[in-house]
């Protein structure tokens, strides 16, 4: 939540700038966000679950790679096929 705050006011106008959508913007914002909670070594719940698991920091990474590797691919997959990301907002808003 902080980075979205301290980041989406300063890189937004940046966005609009160049062309992006500002819906488009903020999906892959939240994308790359959610990525940062469970990759090392700033991975707030990956410190969490060892806690909750009782389990050691390097099984927990092990165990969250191919998650991990999931979550890029979906990153990308949106960014470089944006009608993926706009289809629901479409939806919604009609555009």
């Amino acid at each position: 939540m902080p980075s979205i705050i301290i980041f989406a006011p300063v890189l937004l106008p940046l966005a609009r700038q160049l062309g992006v959508d500002p819906v488009f913007f903020g999906v892959v914002m939240v994308i790359s966000l959610s990525m940062e909670l469970a990759s090392p070594p700033s991975g707030v719940t990956l410190f969490v679950s060892t806690a909750i698991a009782e389990e050691p920091l390097d099984r927990v990474c092990r165990a969250v790679w191919p998650l991990f590797i999931s979550m890029v691919a979906i990153l990308f997959l949106v960014t470089f096929v944006p009608p993926l990301a706009m289809w629901q907002p479409g939806l919604i808003y009609g555009r």
